[in-house]
């Protein structure tokens, strides 16, 4: 969805065609922000106020890649277990000292669930396939999707190896 129902452009630069217009959610809709790479300005007011109501009303809520700061910016992530992009986490950090991103490929606290972006999209979607209907079906799923059938595992994003050299 977008603000005005028309198509919206990806951090590199591919417009996205659109369903509807971006109006309140039903409850049980899990609503995702995902920000690219401008995402400390990516959502609007009236944006940030959807995703507010919706988490009052008890709607689940997400962030993928730099989703965390809109959910950040809208006040969503104090008290809860989150995660973004490991490349944006210094930034994120420094606009929000009293917010601390997991390391993790992705999180799931209860109604929040978070990703780094990349492949760690699909381990979360995986996650709540498993969660919603079996690990079962969800390994079977990670079968078509050519995914290891490690559902829910709590990795890292980056590898051993960059971490050792600080890249």
């Amino acid at each position: 969805q977008s603000e005005d129902g028309g198509p919206v452009s990806s951090s590199s630069g591919i417009s996205i065609n659109v369903d509807d217009r971006f109006e309140q959610p039903t409850v049980d809709t899990t609503l995702f922000a995902c920000s690219g790479i401008q995402g400390h300005g990516a959502a609007s007011t009236k944006a940030l106020a959807i995703f507010r109501r919706h988490s009052r009303v008890g709607g689940k809520l997400g962030g993928i890649c730099t989703g965390s700061i809109t959910l950040a910016r809208a006040g969503l992530l104090e008290n809860q277990r989150f995660t973004l992009h490991w490349e944006n986490q210094p930034g994120f950090v420094e606009a929000f000292p009293d917010l601390a991103p997991s390391p993790h490929r992705f999180e799931n606290d209860g109604g929040l669930l978070t990703c780094g972006g990349g492949v760690a999209s699909t381990d979360m979607m995986l996650s709540m396939i498993a969660e919603d209907y079996g690990e079962d079906f969800a390994i079977a799923v990670a079968d078509m999707c050519l995914n290891g059938p490690d559902i829910g595992t709590r990795s890292e994003q980056r590898s051993s190896i960059a971490k050792a050299i600080s890249s």
